[in-house]
């Protein structure tokens, strides 16, 4: 509920004990049964029902007097076809985490309600994961829970998103990775050490799960690509001892979009591709606190067969995300494909003209004006999204069409990338709309 023309919002003290509201709402709630009552002082408010960015908005006007009840019967339409494909956020920070506060339940319940299936908790240093908190809201049939970690190093070389992880209860920090020796009552001798990043990521990677390394938020401060001083003109680092090789995933996008990390997280990821790296682009929102970062913006949209959170495991997840079947959404869906190749696959004939078909969905309350075509890490084209571009018997279909591309004849990739000027208003404040495919490479 936020308010009406002429309506303002209620001065009060900014901290009551109750969790706080994003800024200009009077009430924020998730009706994981589909019904709900909330309270608000008379006067004139506006009620808005979202579903996420797969379903159509319902907004009505209401005025409250006092003692009276007012009914808002809201139908939400699932409007944009994401057949075969569920979504992950796996960077969601609970109160297990030491800098964030929010309730794990609360926080599902965000996820859920965003229309988030796979919502992957990453606390720091401590393996956890959603299936308690998806088994007492009883959402089994919407979202499913699989653990990770989020590596901190004490802030030394970086972040890393470690998926996918099951907690043991029996362990300290129900098992997270070691990347320090240092003394235990046991051996009183062992020195202080903290390990370098390969020695922590192959050590990750023999764990059971077979887990897969994500490079979270890779640039700033004490993190990843600074650490080792990747240059992505080159894709050499400074320190080579210090390099991972075998990472396949990075988090281009950090509560963030396209628009806003392009020459940046984003030019380095493809300075890796440029490189010959095949290393794939995770999107995610890493929420802290649900009142200004909420969960699922971006996501990682990945192409599974099904669309039953029951029906997809751990390990097809981590397969998937890895190979680069998924795109990012920040409301936005974009498919694109060279032939029958889509994100993650191969295609030969690289140095000779070829097309790439390109949908772009998105419900109609998000504004995508603008395609960006990017072969090779240079943008080769921009495409203007007009009204009339829309599929007249599906208006969620915003563009379709076929792109004229030529990647170099050594080898090449392809990324499509769409995107809006409008925020995601009413329902993510200040966030901006926009999808990316991961890449389709071109070989010789």
């Amino acid at each position: 509920i936020r308010p009406a023309p002429g309506q303002v919002l209620p001065m009060v003290p900014a901290h009551y004990g109750e969790p706080r509201m994003p800024e200009g709402r009077l009430q924020l709630v998730f009706a994981l049964q589909g019904d709900t009552q909330l309270s608000a002082p008379p006067g004139s408010w506006e009620v808005i029902v979202s579903r996420g960015f797969e379903y159509e908005l319902v907004t009505q006007t209401v005025t409250v007097v006092a003692g009276q009840t007012v009914t808002v019967n809201a139908s939400l339409d699932h409007s944009v076809d994401t057949t075969g494909m569920q979504c992950a956020d796996f960077h969601i920070h609970t109160w297990r985490s030491n800098d964030s506060g929010d309730n794990s339940i609360l926080k599902l319940a965000q996820a859920v309600g965003d229309g988030l299936e796979l919502p992957v908790r990453s606390d720091h240093e401590y393996v956890a994961d959603f299936t308690e908190e998806i088994a007492a809201l009883g959402v089994q049939a919407f979202a499913a829970g699989f653990g990770s970690i989020e590596l901190t190093s004490m802030e030394v070389w970086g972040h890393m998103g470690v998926f996918p992880l099951v907690p043991d209860r029996s362990a300290v920090n129900a098992g997270a990775p070691k990347w320090q020796r240092h003394p235990t009552s046991d051996d009183l001798d062992i020195e202080f050490e903290t390990l370098s990043p390969p020695v922590v990521f192959d050590a990750v990677r023999a764990r059971p799960e077979q887990p897969v390394i994500i490079i979270n938020h890779p640039r700033g401060g004490a993190n990843y690509f600074d650490y080792v001083g990747f240059n992505p003109a080159n894709g050499l680092v400074e320190s080579e001892a210090d390099w991972d090789t075998k990472f396949t995933l990075v988090e281009v996008l950090n509560d963030a979009a396209w628009q806003d990390k392009r020459q940046g997280d984003i030019a380095d990821w493809f300075g890796l591709l440029k490189a010959g790296r095949k290393v794939f682009a995770v999107g995610n929102s890493d929420s802290h606190d649900l009142a200004g970062s909420p969960v699922g913006y971006p996501r990682n949209c990945i192409r599974l067969g099904t669309d039953d959170p029951r029906a997809v495991t751990k390990e097809q997840v981590r397969d998937q995300l890895a190979a680069g079947r998924s795109m990012v959404s920040g409301g936005v869906y974009v498919t694109a494909r060279i032939g029958t190749a889509q994100s993650g696959d191969t295609v030969t004939g690289a140095g000779n003209p070829m097309n790439v078909d390109v949908v772009v969905r998105a419900a109609t309350w998000i504004d995508v004006d603008t395609i960006e075509v990017v072969v090779d890490g240079t943008t080769v084209d921009t495409i203007p999204i007009m009204p009339g571009d829309a599929d007249p018997n599906d208006a969620t279909i915003r563009w379709t069409g076929s792109i004229p591309v030529q990647a170099a004849a050594t080898g090449g990739f392809v990324v499509i990338a769409a995107y809006g000027d409008k925020t995601l208003e009413p329902v993510h404040r200040g966030r901006k709309p926009f999808g990316m495919t991961n890449p389709i490479f071109v070989a010789p």
